[in-house]
């Protein structure tokens, strides 16, 4: 399987009557005209599976990390739709994939776990006014798919996971203030490859579960 560099744009029209029709597209691979569906747009510097993309408060995306089959990238880039162009930002001390990134509300993106040729524990934040990366505090357990959801008060929910053909319960909160983790229980179930969502009275939703034999999984 070869893997694409190669991104879309998805362009859909809003509005209502008339209106609609007048509705315009600013970015200049999608055409002048806003025309509902995939637009191709510039592709990335290097093709990337189980990376991350992150919308950054000015409207650019951050793309992060992930790996082409042969190799684990530690390299990050940033789409811009008004230009429809990619540049390229700050790399990762560790390559990773299967990683989380969640935007922070100082508009900074904390990176956490995943995997190169180990699983991992490390965290890194980047900061958009810079370009940079920098070190923070570590998982208590090295974890990969697991789920990361920020909190209404700023902290970050890092829940399940797995590696090394195990399965995470565990949880942890990670405070950007303070800049460490703490535990925040565990689980019912062990998971993996499951979606967190932040519920509008700040509880925090996990769903789905990944499994790792045939026959594992129940619905």
């Amino acid at each position: 399987m070869r893997l694409l560099s190669v991104a879309c744009l998805f362009v859909f029209c809003i509005g209502y009557g008339s209106a609609a029709a007048q509705q315009k597209s600013s970015n200049p691979v999608a055409g002048p005209e806003c025309s509902p569906g995939w637009h191709p747009t510039s592709s990335m510097s290097v093709a990337r599976q189980n990376a991350t993309a992150t919308l950054l408060p000015d409207g650019t995306v951050l793309v992060v990390a992930g790996g082409d089959g042969t190799n684990i990238h530690a390299s990050a880039e940033i789409y811009d739709p008004s230009l429809g162009s990619w540049i390229t930002t700050g790399s990762l001390r560790d390559p990773r994939y299967l990683h989380t990134a969640t935007l922070l509300n100082d508009g900074r993106v904390l990176v956490v776990g995943g995997m190169n040729e180990r699983l991992l524990a490390s965290a890194e934040i980047y900061d958009p006014a810079t370009g940079n990366w920098t070190e923070t505090a570590s998982l208590e357990v090295a974890r990969a798919t697991h789920a990361a959801q920020a909190l209404q008060d700023g902290r970050v929910l890092v829940a399940g996971g797995g590696g090394n053909r195990q399965i995470f319960s565990s949880a942890e909160i990670y405070d950007p203030v303070k800049g460490t983790w703490a535990s925040a229980g565990s689980l019912t179930n062990a998971r993996f490859a499951s979606v967190a969502f932040l519920l509008p009275e700040g509880n925090v939703l996990i769903a789905g579960r990944g499994c790792t034999e045939p026959g594992e999984c129940e619905v």
